[in-house]
């Protein structure tokens, strides 16, 4: 009688060990980590699979950042199907919630043809080519359907970007000043996923890797910044001093968008302001680059991470963070403080 217990003693003891060598998922190790982290689908968009009838599906959009065209509002805009949005982490839902809800008086547009729509858009630039445009661009021509066009919400300058890599015959574009001021509704839609930031910069990298430039040399220094005072406090002593080192300025607001990529892409030595304008450099290099950063600036909690700091984490490896003084003036989150550069930090680099 004793053998079946020592048996089973030795099967637990068997069973224990090899339960050690047991593979888990890695995200189940970050579970009562302090490190932010986003637990992102990543689909497979070779295997979507479109509903043969479409649904009631309402846009709803609200002001989402700032935007200097006044026929281009920033905004966001949300899919709802019964009443249900979608977002890749929840950090957001309660101020989107509230959002919606105040959307809802909006008058109203209603679109009859067959549609496939996003969960997700916005003509925000940062979270546009963070989220939004490889997005766009890669289901145009992967969605297994040829009698629904995919509607798309895009900051205007994008049009022709959009339509040129994208299947234009597939592609039609929501005027954005109608999505801001009515509610969208469609009688036959069908929805997509909500594809992760992480899978939407790697679509828009392998889209505009041979974005090329008109400039007659390619510039082997690069300063990339968008000229405004509120971001560099003495941003015109920087100009000027990096214009006597030989250094390009480059301003997105003066080059079109696969130039500004073709640029970075190109030049030895990338320096830049922080905030969304360095998408671009996310997209279009795959080299080093520096960072003109306030102290403590990538020190996220989760909701800023989930904010911003997941596009960054994109390329964190190449990024290096160059340490600026802090102005006085009060930002509204991390990635807009207001800095002083010190002259000498650049000479050093360069």
């Amino acid at each position: 009688m004793r053998y079946p217990a020592l048996l089973n003693t030795l099967l637990e003891k068997l069973t224990n060990c090899f339960k050690g060598l047991e593979l888990k998922e890695s995200i189940s190790g970050l579970r009562d980590s302090k490190t932010p982290f986003l637990p992102i689908a990543i689909f497979d968009l070779h295997q979507l699979q479109i509903p043969p009838t479409g649904t009631r599906i309402e846009l709803r959009s609200f002001a989402f950042g700032e935007s200097a065209d006044s026929s281009n509002p920033s905004f966001a805009t949300i899919a709802l199907e019964n009443n249900v949005g979608h977002h890749y982490t929840h950090h957001f839902l309660g101020d989107m919630r509230g959002s919606l809800k105040a959307a809802g008086n909006k008058p109203t547009i209603v679109i009859d043809e067959p549609a496939l729509l996003l969960p997700y858009y916005t003509t925000h630039f940062g979270h546009f080519t963070g989220d939004c445009l490889g997005a766009i661009i890669a289901l145009s021509k992967l969605a297994p359907t040829e009698n629904r066009k995919l509607f798309f919400i895009a900051p205007n300058q994008y049009d022709e970007i959009i339509n040129r890599y994208g299947k234009q015959s597939r592609l039609q574009k929501i005027d954005s000043q109608q999505a801001f001021t009515h509610n969208v509704i469609f009688s036959n839609a069908c929805l997509l996923p909500r594809i992760s930031p992480w899978q939407n910069l790697s679509l828009c990298s392998q889209l505009f890797w041979e974005a090329s430039s008109s400039l007659p040399t390619k510039p082997q220094k690069v300063f990339l910044t968008s000229g405004r005072s509120e971001r560099i406090e003495n941003i015109e002593e920087v100009i000027s001093f990096l214009r006597s080192e030989n250094v390009y300025i480059l301003n997105p607001k003066n080059h079109g968008f696969e130039a500004t990529l073709a640029i970075l892409r190109d030049a030895q030595v990338v320096i830049s302001e922080n905030g969304s304008i360095t998408h671009n450099i996310l997209i279009g290099r795959n080299k080093p680059f520096y960072v003109l950063s306030a102290p403590g600036w990538n020190q996220l909690s989760a909701s800023e991470f989930a904010g911003g700091g997941i596009y960054n984490a994109y390329k964190d490896y190449l990024s290096h963070d160059i340490e600026c003084r802090p102005s006085k003036t009060e930002s509204h989150h991390p990635f807009s403080t207001s800095i002083t550069v010190d002259l000498a930090d650049l000479k050093a680099i360069l």
